[in-house]
């Protein structure tokens, strides 16, 4: 076995949360966590996923079908796969409540790809992190305040 060889995957039967993309709907690619993450069960991140697909799916119109960015309707190479989803995605609405990486770094190639996505965030992760405050003359750790 090649070390270099790319991870393959076989591809999954379709289920409510990642319908095969519908002939006059717009795509909409899901970048989320779906593992444990931080203490956060795998369990959590299904009913967010449900949560996140039935209010994307309820928006009449334009109508979307929703899907994660790493499904897809064959078996390939699944970071080719991810790419391919995240760039040919209509829009992307991506989940950055646990700060992981994956999830971090595909949202950087959608902004890097200068398409439309949508950030959300749960307000139980934003609760738990300390905040830096924000006014008009608040001025950033290790700066000036001025351009360079």
């Amino acid at each position: 076995s090649n070390g270099n060889q790319m991870m393959r995957t076989n591809s999954r039967t379709h289920d409510e949360a990642n319908p095969p993309q519908i002939p006059g709907k717009r795509s909409c690619g899901l970048i989320m966590p779906v593992s444990t993450l931080d203490g956060v069960s795998a369990e959590h991140w299904l009913e967010v996923r449900a949560i996140l697909v039935s209010a994307i799916e309820s928006i009449q119109s334009p109508g979307f079908s929703v899907r994660m960015v790493s499904d897809a309707d064959e078996s390939g190479i699944i970071q080719k796969r991810i790419i391919q989803n995240v760039y040919s995605s209509d829009i992307v609405v991506c989940d950055v409540s646990g700060k992981n990486p994956n999830v971090m770094f595909e949202l950087g190639m959608r902004l890097a790809f200068d398409k439309a996505v949508v950030i959300v965030k749960t307000l139980e992760s934003i609760a738990l992190k300390p905040q830096m405050p924000m006014s008009p003359e608040f001025t950033p750790p290790n700066t000036s305040g001025r351009m360079s």
